[in-house]
């Protein structure tokens, strides 16, 4: 393999200013960059990064500086006969960048996080094979293969004690999906000829076939909602009492709007989300899917919460009608899905008879199986409670698999039919 000539090398150093602006000092991070023109004269050129106060995300944006420069300059190619060879670490990241304005942005920060561990492992890849750069033409199935290999065994590694570990086989399929969306557009410029990450499987890890499903049992309802009740300003009953009782999403609830609440009508509207990305919060004004959009009778307990609610808001001066419905009154501003799920462990610390291993999410778990326990719904009508995506066979899947425990109650409910059934025989 050829290594990249020297003289089309370009390097990035990071840099940060301090400056002031309207009387107030701030800080700012720029790149330098440093390359040899055609002539083989060297140049100099200095670009400012923006808005990034964390130094691990101004090297991460030198890096695609140092990329974009290189495409600028018709140099994401090797010296001699190679040809226009690309280098994978370089493109992928300009893919990467282009993607930005194609998916939806907390998408996006999905991807940026995910990249990481890619870009990453091909780097120390690199360095290991001794030279300056892969190019997209020398990858194979077998180094896309010992990827998977190596995040599933070793790609976790413990910042405080450096420990490590392998990581679940669902986060390696999240970057294998990365993968295959940046092969499969490269297939399609002509980049490459195929998808090398359709010859590959990603290894299956030893399955444990317990799989351990929370839910609350009415009991451990009572007692949350008593805890809850008793903690701080009650913020969350609200909350329990909507995710309980529709199966909402910790996205659906927190981007619940007082517009899409009727006390007239008596309806509230699932139609707007909140969601957590990379670096910020962002609200949305769609579901997740279609079938998410969707539209609720008002229970008695959930209409007595939400009127209360609005009056606290209003005596506080935070309430608007079109305005995000659970407001941190205290700091004037909308509750974040991370700290909203830290809240609730909190609360759930409190309760002697719930294990510590209870999340925000199994209250939804909690909804599908106490709806099926009554006995009076089916898994179609469940479904369509919760607000779960339409492919039929799939949703069934993901219900019975990841929501709905088949609670010992309910099969010992079952026990005099089992007995009738084989009366005179057993």
């Amino acid at each position: 393999m050829s290594n990249i000539d020297e003289k089309i090398k370009v390097r990035g150093y990071l840099s940060k200013r301090t400056s002031t602006k309207k009387g107030k000092p701030y800080s700012y991070y720029y790149v330098q960059l440093v390359y040899t023109d055609d002539d083989g004269n060297e140049k100099r050129e200095t670009r400012s990064i923006g808005q990034v106060t964390k130094k691990s995300e101004a090297k991460e944006e030198m890096e695609r500086i140092i990329s974009e420069k290189r495409e600028e300059l018709g140099i994401l190619k090797s010296a001699g006969d190679d040809g226009n060879r690309i280098i994978f670490i370089d493109r992928f990241r300009s893919w990467l960048e282009s993607k930005k304005k194609t998916v939806e942005i907390n998408t996006y920060d999905g991807y940026v996080i995910r990249s990481k561990a890619i870009i990453g492992y091909f780097e120390k890849l690199t360095e290991a094979r001794g030279v300056d750069a892969i190019f997209l033409d020398e990858i194979k199935a077998s180094d896309i293969l010992d990827f998977y290999r190596h995040e599933l065994n070793s790609g976790k590694v413990n910042k405080k004690t450096g420990e490590v570990s392998g990581l679940s086989r669902d986060t390696v399929l999240s970057y294998s999906g990365l993968l295959h969306s940046f092969y499969k557009d490269m297939v399609e410029n002509d980049t490459v000829p195929e998808n090398i990450c359709d010859k590959v499987s990603i290894p299956r890890a030893r399955k444990i076939n317990i799989k351990k499903k929370n839910y609350f049992k009415m009991e451990q309802l009572k007692e949350l909602m008593a805890v809850s009740e008793n903690f701080r300003d009650k913020r969350l009953i609200p909350i329990i009492k909507i995710c309980v009782t529709y199966g909402c999403r910790r996205s659906e609830v927190l981007g619940l709007k007082w517009d899409a609440i009727d006390f007239d009508n008596g309806t509230v509207e699932i139609k707007n989300t909140v969601v957590r990305g990379n670096n910020a919060t962002y609200y949305k004004e769609n579901t997740k899917s279609e079938s998410s959009h969707r539209m609720y009778p008002m229970t008695a307990p959930i209409r007595k919460s939400l009127l209360e609610l609005e009056r606290i808001q209003k005596e506080k001066g935070c309430h608007r009608p079109d305005g995000i419905v659970f407001w941190d009154t205290e700091n004037n501003k909308p509750y974040s899905p991370d700290y909203m799920s830290k809240l609730f462990k909190k609360i759930i610390k409190l309760c002697p008879n719930i294990p510590d291993d209870y999340h925000f999410h199994d209250m939804r778990k909690t909804c599908t199986t106490l709806l099926f326990e009554t006995g009076e719904w089916d898994l179609k009508e469940i479904l369509l409670w919760i607000g779960h995506e339409n492919d039929e066979d799939k949703s069934y899947k993901t219900l019975l698999a990841n929501y709905l425990t088949i609670s010992m109650p309910w099969k010992r409910r079952k026990v005099p039919m089992i007995e009738n059934l084989f009366r005179g025989i057993f």
